[in-house]
């Protein structure tokens, strides 16, 4: 038998519960909520034993949108990548996308998992052989355009890009997303550095996708402007906003995906994405339960979630769980990267509530994956979306005066913008209204009701009261992780904040963290956001870096933030060394070709909105955990 022979047959058991390789018919769901006509579809997977051989379709011609290139996983057992690839084939033809390679072979029959406005979505999987030494695979569909990815060597580190905050939230002014010349200049950064020396591989930390001006829908309207709380949580959603909703997530993803920049990338970087508020509203998951729960916003989440599997996953509800995806409702990866790196990414969002962020049971299953990594892995990166080392407002009384804000928000952010020393008061207010209103978006839903737009981003953050708990209990099993391991390093890599910067979780014993390569509480945080987004006002930056010092974690573990910014942009020497506020991404390499170890290079926008994005590095060499 051949080798995809042979890895086909075994497939199932390479992936454990997880295969949805031999499910040629890409069975469809059915939602949880009300959802009209744009999502009904039909279940057609039959018998596995009735189901016709892999082999490739009829060549087509079909005009189509894309390609968009997933890594799926690296299979050691069977010596090599997985790899999804899908396109949109267009309105007009019904035929299955033809895939041509020049290493390795399709594993199934294209898979179709949905329609939308006569766009079909078509996924083929594949998978490579890995090689000794490093390798550039073309492939191309339909006889369109070649494209080209790279594949390091079976033994070799990867070389991967991080981006979070791809576009810009509601409250950004066209005209100054204009001046920032959208999100391009960063992404011409990446794949600039890409022609020199080929990435293998780029995460997504959320919010690829900016979906906040959904609410602009005229359908909506009603709902929002209307300033009854009753009314907001009973109110039906109609099948009016059903058909708005689903058209207007469906024609932003198909917009975004093909900017300039981004579109390149997402053909010839194998990507990882997993999603945060944005990529379903702004704030999605903090708001009141009446509003959470209320038929009109989870509606709208199902809507949000379609387009998330199909566009950044490549799948569908029904084939979730059987493609890889861990969780009870939630949508979590834990990903190999050759035989020495994991990628945990942990969906913050499907199952958040103003009092939890995971459900204990999706926890469970992800702590499951963590503890079956193949027992070469040496480093373990979380991608938390949100940081779970960052600046508290514990300065001055600032968290019990956030807290207040719920009955007297005006004496509150008075309170704590005291602590900024921009400009008085009223600078001070500004500054904080910025940094915590998350847009116009929360604005608008909460303002009619009374409700305070500063909690949206207390409540979104790991260190909030409502979450710290559970943000401790992650990083205590991280920590037995690493402990019971040996030899296996945790960092953290997240987004959200719009600045960038490090912090660290460290051994309180001074003997200990003397070594940091015999320390397994040491656990960096890399902060890197936005790639496209605008940061936030200085006085906020200023704000933090007053908000910073050494947390006692527990009795055995120190937490802080990490001093990187030694100069600025200019060269000049920096006064705020924790974080800086200007649009960049992360590159990840390994140090001399070292798997244990791993440099996260922050890459700073040189001149804001330049369109030749040219960055500037800050990095942060993260040692290996030795036994």
């Amino acid at each position: 038998m051949s080798f995809f022979g042979k890895l086909k047959s075994q497939i199932k058991s390479a992936l454990g519960s997880t295969s949805s390789l031999e499910n040629e018919g890409g069975e469809h769901h059915e939602q949880q909520q009300h959802h009209g006509e744009e999502h009904r579809h039909d279940q057609h997977h039959g018998d596995a034993a009735s189901r016709p051989p892999t082999v490739l379709p009829p060549p087509s011609r079909a005009e189509f949108v894309g390609p968009f290139l997933k890594f799926v996983k690296t299979d050691l057992a069977h010596n090599a990548n997985l790899y999804s690839v899908m396109v949109l084939v267009k309105p007009g033809s019904h035929e299955a996308p033809y895939i041509q390679l020049s290493a390795g072979a399709p594993l199934s029959l294209p898979v179709k998992l949905d329609e939308y406005d006569g766009y079909s979505f078509w996924r083929v999987w594949f998978a490579v052989p890995l090689r000794p030494t490093a390798q550039a695979v073309n492939y191309s569909i339909n006889f369109g355009r070649e494209h080209t990815f790279h594949i390091p060597g079976r033994d070799e580190p990867y070389k991967w890009a991080f981006t979070s905050c791809n576009g810009f939230s509601s409250d950004v002014l066209a005209e100054e997303e204009a001046s920032l010349n959208g999100i391009k200049p960063l992404w011409t950064d990446i794949l600039r550095d890409h022609a020199v020396k080929p990435y293998h591989a780029m995460m997504g930390g959320g919010d690829q996708v900016y979906m906040d001006k959904v609410w602009d829908d005229a359908t909506l309207r009603p709902w929002i402007e209307n300033p009854s709380k009753d009314y907001k949580k009973n109110a039906p959603y109609t099948a009016e906003m059903n058909k708005a909703v689903h058209k207007f997530y469906f024609d932003e993803y198909l917009k975004h995906f093909q900017l300039d920049g981004f579109r390149e990338a997402l053909a010839q970087i194998p990507f990882n994405f997993i999603w945060d508020d944005h990529d379903i509203f702004d704030g999605y998951g903090s708001y009141p339960d009446y509003l959470r729960l209320s038929p009109v916003m989870q509606n709208m989440f199902v809507a949000a979630q379609r387009f998330y599997l199909l566009f950044q996953h490549h799948t569908n509800l029904s084939l979730a769980r059987k493609d890889g995806l861990i969780g009870v409702n939630g949508h979590s990866t834990v990903t190999q990267y050759g035989p020495y790196l994991a990628f945990m990414a942990v969906d913050v969002r499907t199952e958040r509530s103003l009092t939890q962020i995971v459900s204990k049971e999706s926890w469970d299953l992800v702590w499951q994956a963590v503890d079956n990594l193949a027992p070469s892995t040496l480093h373990l990166v979380f991608g938390a979306t949100i940081p779970l080392v960052y600046p508290r407002l514990e300065v001055g009384g600032g968290v019990a005066a956030a807290g207040a804000v719920m009955n007297t928000v005006t004496s509150a952010i008075d309170s704590i913008s005291s602590l900024v020393g921009a400009g008085g008061a009223d600078g001070g207010r500004s500054a904080l209204v910025k940094m915590f209103q998350k847009s116009a978006v929360y604005t608008n839903v909460l303002n009619s009701l009374g409700e305070p737009e500063l909690l949206d981003d207390l409540n979104d953050h790991w260190t909030a009261d409502n979450h710290m708990d559970e943000r401790n209990a992650a990083i205590k099993r991280l920590q037995e992780v690493a402990l019971r391991r040996k030899n296996l390093r945790v960092s953290f890599l997240s987004g959200d904040v719009h600045c960038c910067g490090a912090g660290k979780l460290y051994s309180a014993d001074e003997n200990v963290r003397s070594d940091p390569e015999r320390d397994p509480r040491l656990m960096y945080q890399i902060v890197s956001s936005a790639i496209g987004n605008k940061p936030p006002p200085g006085a906020v930056i200023a704000m933090l870096h007053a908000s910073s010092g050494e947390i006692v974690f527990d009795e055995q573990t120190r937490e802080d933030m990490h001093p990187i910014f030694l100069e600025d942009l200019a060269g000049q020497p920096c006064e705020q060394k924790y974080l800086m506020a200007a649009r960049n991404w992360a590159r990840v390499t390994a140090p001399h070709a070292r798997p244990d170890a791993l440099n996260f290079e922050i890459m700073v926008e040189c001149v804001k909105g330049d369109i030749e994005g040219k960055t500037k590095p800050y990095g942060v060499l993260v040692p290996a955990l030795k036994a």
